[in-house]
Order: structure tokens, then sequence, then C-alpha cells
């Protein structure tokens, strides 16, 4: 019988295939940044990409994961704002989660496909905003079970791809920020 740290391993060992299926095939970085992105960065007109990836599972259904990749005028750096869409029962997508049983599948291909971002496009920042946390009787906002479990995730891969990770809440309290800035 598996222990539960090598279930954990395995499952996320196992991400789904996914596909691009929308954005440039090209360098995203210098379309974002400009042609000679190790000299200059663009410093006029807008630039922002977006890249769309999709997995599936034909049980549950379609996943989508979006990366919109943009330039920071202020601090010049290449960021990517991330959102991942999961599919609803009645049709439709949301950020929520599924709670269907292949939890750590879905999270093993949202990281895979971030890794393969990092590892093509090398942003200087990348971003998420993850589901609303708890709030308690006091009307604080506190960090649900599911939003620890992501913390330790990104934290874990941050470190691993070069970055560092910071954790915020926003100014309503109800949402929880990540932030990955490369080392």
């Amino acid at each position: 019988m598996k222990s539960f740290q090598e279930y954990i391993t395995e499952a996320f060992d196992k991400p789904y295939k996914w596909k691009q299926v929308k954005g440039p095939t090209s360098s995203v970085k210098d379309a974002v940044m400009g042609s000679d992105t190790g000299k200059t960065r663009r410093t006029s007109g807008s630039a922002s990409v977006k890249v769309i990836y999709e997995f599936q599972d034909t049980e549950k259904g379609d996943y989508e994961y979006e990366a919109i990749h943009f330039l920071d005028r202020k601090s010049q750096n290449h960021v990517v704002d991330i959102t991942f869409y999961v599919p609803h029962a009645g049709g439709g997508r949301g950020v929520g989660m599924t709670d269907k049983d292949d939890a750590f599948r879905v999270m093993a291909t949202v990281l895979d496909i971030t890794k393969h971002i990092v590892e093509n496009d090398s942003p200087d920042v990348i971003k998420f905003t993850g589901e609303p946390i708890a709030i308690d009787d006091f009307g604080v906002a506190r960090s649900t079970g599911r939003t620890k479990a992501y913390s330790a995730l990104v934290k874990r891969f941050a470190s691993k791809a070069g970055y560092n990770s910071k954790v915020e809440f926003d100014d309503v309290g109800v949402k929880v920020k990540w932030k990955l800035t490369k080392k």
C-alpha cells in the first residue's frame, strides 16, 4: 500500500496533456518587451499578449489556463498574469474548485504549464489571484486550508524556478494574491 506522501508525489508527476490554443507561436517575450529584449525595453505603445492553454478530462470537462503577458511600464518588467478556469457542472466556466477527485492532477497540469512559460518566456513577475478566503466573525480575513496548500505549492515551485514568492490579501480581504518575482 502506498503512503500518502507517495500518493501525492505520484499525483503531481502526472499532469494532463495540454496544448496552446491561442497566442503567438514564437517568443512571447519579444512581442511584449520589444524585439531587442536584452538591451532596450519597449517605451511607447501598449503591448499585451494573451496566450490560452487547454487541457481536458473527458469525464469532467475542459479546463482553460489564460496567461496575459504585459510590460509593466513603471518597473519595465515582463509580467504574466495567470487565470485558471474550471468547468461547472451546469455548463460554463469559473475560477472556483471543481470539487472533483482530480485536484492533484489539475494542479500538476497548472504547474506544468507555468513551468513551460518560465522556461520559454522567462517573465520577471508571475501573478495570480486565488479563491475567496474565509472571513471570521469579526470580519478579519483568514487563510483556508486550500490557501495554505496553494501557498506551500507556490513557494516550492517559485524557489525551484528561481523566483521569490509573496502572498497578499486584497484590499477587500476576500481574495489571496500571489506574486512571484525573479531572483
